[in-house]
C-alpha cells in the first residue's frame, strides 16, 4: 500500500472509531436531555420552561468569561504535553486553569447578579425573573470548571469519559430528579441542575487526578499569563453557539412572553441534537488536526478534513428528514402549548443543518493557527445576531429568532470556508 493510500485510510480509522462512541455518548446525552426537556415542559408548562431555558442560557453565557477561551488552549496544550509524557506538566495545566476559571467566576457571577437586579428589576420591570436568573449564576462556576475538564480529557483522547462527564450524566441525574420529586416552579429545577454540576465538578477531578497519576506536579512550568495570552483571542470563538443562542432567548424575552421563550427554546434543543453530530466529530477532528498541525503532517490533515465532511452529512441528515417529516408530533410531545412552533422548529432544522455539514471549517482555519481571522468572524457573528434580533423578533415573533440565530451561525461557517478556499489552495 502507497504511502498516499495509507494517509488516506489512517485519519478516517481513527475519526470513525472514536467519533462512533462520541456520537453514541452524544445520542444518550441528547436523549437524556430531550426526555428531561419534555418531562419539565409536561410539569411546569411553557412559561416555566421559558423561564428555566433563558436562566440556564445565562448560566453557559456567563462561563464565557470565566472561561477566557481557554477551551482551545487546554486542547492543544494537554495534547503537545500528552505525547510527550509529560504528567507532571499536564497537572500543572490543569491546575492552573481550573483556579483561574474559579477566580474568575467569582467577579462574574457577583457583577451578574447585581445586574441582573438592576435590568430586570427597573430596566425591563420583569421582577418574575430576577430569583430564577439570580440563582442561575451559582451554576457558572461548575458549569465552567465541568467543560474545562472536558477539553482536558479530549485533548488526552479520553473522549469517552469526557462525553459521559459533560454529555450523558448530567441530563441522566436531572430526570432522575424530575421523576421522584414534585415540582411547580422553574426555580426548584435550577436549584436541582446546580447541585448536580456541582457533583459533576468533584467527579472530574477525581477523574483526572485518577488518570495522571502519582506524578509530582511541575509547578510553575504553565504560567497564568501565557493562558491568558493564548485564551483572550479565543474568548468567544467556542461559544459563539452560545451567546447567538442568550440573544435570541434575551430579545424574545423583552418583546414577547416567557411562553414564547419557552416555544423556541424547545424549538432550539430539538434542532440541536444535529449540533451533537458536530460536536462528536468535533471532539476527535479538533485533537486530530492539533496534532497534524505540530508534526507538521499537511496530507493527513487535509484528510482528515474530508472524511470528517463525509460523517457530518451522515449523522445529521437522517436526524433532518424526521424533524422535517413530523416536526407536530415532536412538539406535541412537550404539550398542546408547543405544537405552534412546528413552522419555526422546520425552518430552525434546516439552519442547524447546513450549520453542522459546514461547521468543522473554522475548527480547521483555527487549528492551523488563524486564530485573528476566526476571532474577528466570531466578534462580527454575535454583532450580526444582536442587531438582527432587535431588527427580526418585533416583526416575525419567534421565525424572527430562527431567521437570526441560522443567518449568523452559518455566516462564520461559510466565512471559514471562503477563507479556505482563497488562501490555502494558493499555497498548494
Amino acid at each position: 500500500m502507497s504511502t498516499i493510500e495509507i494517509h488516506k485510510i489512517r485519519p478516517f480509522n481513527e475519526i470513525f472509531r472514536n467519533s462512533t462512541a462520541a456520537f453514541i455518548l452524544r445520542c444518550m446525552g441528547a436523549g437524556f436531555n430531550l426526555l428531561f426537556s419534555i418531562m419539565v415542559a409536561q410539569k411546569i408548562g411553557a412559561h416555566g420552561t421559558g423561564v428555566f431555558y433563558l436562566a440556564l442560557a445565562m448560566a453557559l453565557a456567563a462561563t464565557i468569561p470565566t472561561r477566557l477561551g481557554m477551551d482551545n488552549i487546554l486542547v492543544r496544550m494537554s495534547a503537545m504535553f500528552n505525547i510527550n509524557n509529560e504528567a507532571g506538566l499536564l497537572k500543572d495545566l490543569y491546575y492552573k486553569s481550573q483556579t483561574l476559571s474559579l477566580l474568575l467566576s467569582v467577579g462574574v457571577c457577583t457583577l451578574l447578579a447585581v445586574c441582573i437586579q438592576i435590568v430586570f428589576g427597573s430596566v425591563l420591570d420583569k421582577g418574575h425573573l430576577i430569583v430564577p436568573l439570580s440563582l442561575s449564576v451559582l451554576i457558572t462556576p461548575f458549569l465552567s470548571s465541568v467543560i474545562l475538564q472536558g477539553e482536558l480529557l479530549r485533548g488526552l483522547k479520553r473522549i469517552t469519559l469526557s462525553y459521559w462527564l459533560i454529555a450523558v450524566l448530567p441530563p441522566l441525574l436531572a430526570c432522575i430528579y424530575v421523576h421522584i420529586s414534585h415540582f411547580e416552579s422553574a426555580n426548584e429545577v435550577i436549584k436541582a441542575y446546580t447541585l448536580i454540576m456541582a457533583g459533576m465538578s468533584v467527579l472530574g477531578h477525581i477523574c483526572i487526578l485518577r488518570l495522571l497519576g502519582s506524578t509530582p506536579r511541575n509547578k510553575g512550568a504553565v504560567r497564568y499569563g501565557q493562558l491568558l495570552r493564548g485564551g483572550l483571542p479565543l474568548l468567544m470563538v467556542s461559544s459563539m453557539d452560545i451567546v447567538i443562542y442568550w440573544a435570541a432567548l434575551f430579545v424574545l424575552q423583552i418583546y414577547s412572553s416567557s411562553a414564547e421563550v419557552g416555544i423556541f427554546g424547545t424549538a432550539y434543543r430539538i434542532a440541536s441534537v444535529m449540533i451533537f453530530s458536530l460536536t462528536a466529530v468535533n471532539s476527535i477532528s479538533r485533537t486530530k488536526y492539533a496534532e497534524n498541525f505540530h508534526t507538521g503532517d499537511h496530507v493527513e490533515l487535509t484528510q482528515s478534513l474530508r472524511w470528517t465532511n463525509v460523517l457530518l452529512l451522515l449523522g445529521t441528515l437522517p436526524l433532518l428528514i424526521i424533524i422535517l417529516a413530523a416536526p407536530e408530533f415532536i412538539l406535541g410531545l412537550f404539550g398542546e402549548q408547543f405544537v405552534q412552533g412546528s413552522a419555526s422548529l422546520r425552518l430552525l432544522s434546516v439552519g442547524v443543518f447546513l450549520y453542522c455539514v459546514t461547521g468543522t471549517y473554522p475548527l480547521f482555519i483555527l487549528m492551523r493557527g488563524n486564530d485573528i481571522f476566526i476571532k474577528n468572524i466570531t466578534h462580527l457573528s454575535i454583532v450580526l445576531a444582536v442587531i438582527l434580533n432587535i431588527m427580526l423578533i418585533p416583526a416575525f415573533g419567534m421565525n424572527g429568532a430562527v431567521f437570526a440565530t441560522s443567518g449568523c451561525m452559518l455566516f462564520q461557517n461559510i466565512s471559514a470556508i471562503l477563507f479556505k478556499r482563497f488562501n490555502f489552495s494558493q499555497r498548494r
